[in-house]
């Protein structure tokens, strides 16, 4: 097993487009959206590969019943924590005829509570020893300490000795 980790999910938005022309008005035969997110991305082409996979972090509610039918479709086990508000726009215009891509970002609307990163922290407690990996990924929403990750990782290696040194 692999768990991924995307502490900043997104909603992906794809348009695709021949050439980009400043001041033009553009037209694309479809634009499409998905739950999307590094770590997401890397659960989806991991599964992809045959392997078994479990994807958590933070998602937002509104988007959740998304991204929880999105992971089933790709074979990844949803772990992700719903919180409240929005998963971030991203916005990916793909020139098709240059292969050149254009992304614009913005911030979630997350609300994550003291209670949602408990969740977090005990639903990552109970995969990693389950996994032989542990993929973290992405940037982190804006209402986390910037330490966010380290404290995660201090937290997964003292775990991972701790079984392995003395097995749980």
């Amino acid at each position: 097993m692999i768990l991924t980790i995307t502490l900043n999910a997104t909603i992906d938005i794809v348009v695709p487009i021949d050439n980009m022309e400043k001041g033009k008005v553009l037209r694309t035969k479809s634009i499409y959206f998905y739950p999307g997110g590094k770590g997401t991305n890397v659960a989806r082409a991991l599964s992809e590969l045959k392997a078994k996979v479990y994807a958590t972090g933070f998602c937002g509610d509104k988007n959740f019943n998304l991204m929880d039918e999105f992971l089933k479709k790709h074979k990844v086990i949803n772990k992700f924590i719903k919180v409240k508000g929005e998963n971030r726009p991203c916005v990916l215009i793909t020139e098709t005829k240059k292969r050149n891509e254009t992304i614009i970002n913005s911030e979630s609307s997350l609300i994550i509570t003291r209670d949602n990163v408990n969740d977090f922290m005990n639903t990552t407690k109970k995969l990693t020893p389950k996994c032989k990996y542990t993929i973290l990924s992405g940037s982190l929403p804006v209402c986390l300490p910037s330490n966010f990750y380290e404290s995660l990782i201090r937290k997964i290696k003292l775990l991972f000795c701790l079984i392995h040194i003395l097995p749980i």
